[in-house]
């Protein structure tokens, strides 16, 4: 398809229309950021209410959990791929979906420059030419108007060619596996047949949740709860199901948490963020359902290597990924807050297939257009050393309810810094680590104060053989001075991806 039209067809903008080009991300509420501005004073309507995920192929409609849900074709709907002519009704406005050709106007290719046309939308407020790009261009992001580059490392795997097998018996099961139109967006997905669900299907730790899901086993659990590795039963995709404890209900701190994770994931899209598919309640459990990623987090990447570091390259390219997904929340309005290696997943436990790197854990994560809303004390640590707080600049730790993007711009900088060394940028005595500090250890400095004072130590000192220029860049990016390190994600992202390209390692793909 050329573009989609958008039709408000009842409500107080009936009769305004949008068309939009392109893969992209489409936000429709009343908040002032969405791109489809419903009115601020309907109740009815979320801030930011439900999205659409455009492709070259298909559009994808999204409830954000709105307040009074999301109707398609008059049925309620979490998540459903769209069909021309179909009627969205959002609080009390209906709106009509359909595939546009639409009226042109001629735009330069933001990559090169060159004059090409582009298509605009009806009422000229939402003219997307900051977005175009020339024919050329598109093919060297691997991503044309006639059939979408799903980008898995360096490698390119085009939708139209893929084949969903078996994981278990190597099974053909690509029949099931698209039966709900979502096979496109997960590449990476690992699939298991029927009759291999049924075998190693774990049966005492079954949840009944609408019969949808087959737990296989565990993948971890923490304070908050469990998460579970299992299989969508009509897809067969491999999944994770992140079930909060019955326990924490109870506790209006860790609810308001697991809600803001399931939120923000909920809202925003990005090959290089985690994607929620599906959450709920069944009886007194919470859960929301992720894409599950193969390789665990990149510590356990790390691990397996004899230096307990990452190349050079792999750890370059693992951090563009992270700053990619930064600059996607940031667009949004949202920070992360809790950046570091445990929340950072791969799609392979091996450096050399060329990983891909997707952010989870957005419990922490708060909107920094409505700042001053944050009720979570970031220095209790119940007396311990905290992990997350080495990943912490200054202005987090000090400022943490009015922080800002270059927070989490630190704390990508610090995880490279991390995988490249096995260290912090500072020192932490043995003595003080996952050790209780109590008011009464007169002579013993505690973590916070060391992470505060201490200046990082310049990275050439923990390992020689990083290039000069980009030993430049990371020691400015961990520096304690906000006023000097960088201050957007997309900044740090292209120094690194032009120094890749200077040293001939290739990152996954051109900055977007």
């Amino acid at each position: 398809m050329s573009g989609i039209k958008v039709e408000i067809l009842e409500g107080s903008q009936k009769g305004k229309r949008f068309l939009f080009s392109g893969s992209k991300e489409v936000i429709i509420g009343r908040s002032k950021n969405a791109d489809i501005q419903l009115s601020s004073s309907d109740g009815s309507i979320s801030r930011s209410h439900c999205k659409l995920v455009m492709t070259a192929n298909q559009c994808v409609l999204s409830d954000l959990q709105s307040k009074n849900g999301t109707l398609v074709n008059s049925r309620k709907i979490s998540k459903q791929v769209l069909n021309s002519k179909d009627i969205i009704k959002i609080g009390d406005v209906l709106l009509r979906f359909t595939h546009e050709e639409a009226g042109t106007t001629p735009v330069l290719c933001r990559l090169c420059g060159v004059e090409i046309v582009k298509l605009v939308s009806y009422d000229g407020d939402k003219t997307d030419s900051g977005d175009a790009l020339c024919e050329e261009c598109q093919t060297n992001e691997v991503e044309t108007s006639e059939n979408i580059g799903l980008i898995t490392g360096d490698k390119t795997v085009k939708a139209a060619e893929k084949t969903c097998l078996c994981s278990q018996c190597s099974k053909d099961v690509s029949d099931i596996a698209n039966s709900d139109g979502m096979a496109n967006f997960f590449p990476l997905a690992v699939y298991i047949c029927k009759d291999c669900t049924n075998r190693i299907e774990d049966k005492t730790q079954h949840f009944d949740y609408a019969n949808h899901y087959a737990t296989i086993g565990e993948l971890g659990r923490g304070g908050m709860g469990v998460v579970y590795k299992a299989v969508q039963r009509s897809t067969g995709r491999v999944c994770a199901i992140k079930k909060l404890h019955p326990s924490t209900l109870d506790d209006p701190r860790r609810l308001k948490l697991f809600e803001r994770e399931m939120a923000v994931q909920s809202e925003v899209t990005h090959p290089n963020l985690v994607a929620i598919t599906d959450k709920g309640t069944f009886g007194s459990t919470y859960y929301f359902v992720t894409e599950f990623m193969a390789g665990g987090d990149m510590l356990n990447l790390m691990k397996k290597s004899d230096s307990k570091t990452l190349s050079v390259k792999t750890a370059c390219s693992i951090a563009v990924q992270i700053l990619k997904g930064l600059n996607a929340l940031h667009s949004r309005g949202f920070i992360h807050r809790d950046i570091k290696p445990s929340n950072i997943l791969i799609s392979s436990p091996n450096q050399d297939d060329s990983p891909v790197a997707k952010i989870c854990d957005y419990g922490l994560a708060k909107s920094f257009e409505n700042v001053g809303d944050s009720f979570f004390d970031i220095t209790r640590t119940h007396g311990g050393f905290a992990g997350s707080l080495m990943y912490m600049s200054p202005e987090l730790i000090k400022n943490y309810k009015y922080s800002k993007p270059p927070v989490d711009v630190y704390a990508a900088a610090v995880t490279l810094y991390f995988m490249l060394t096995g260290k912090y940028t500072v020192d932490i005595p043995d003595e003080l680590k996952n050790k209780p500090i109590t008011g009464d250890s007169k002579s013993q400095r505690h973590p916070l104060d060391i992470v505060l004072e201490e200046p990082p130590i310049p990275i050439l000192k923990r390992r020689t053989d990083i290039p000069q220029v980009l030993a430049t860049v990371i020691d400015k990016a961990v520096t304690k001075n906000i006023e000097v390190s960088y201050q957007s994600a997309n900044t740090l992202c292209l120094l690194i991806d032009n120094i890749m390209e200077r040293e001939g390692w290739r990152s996954n793909e051109k900055i977007t």
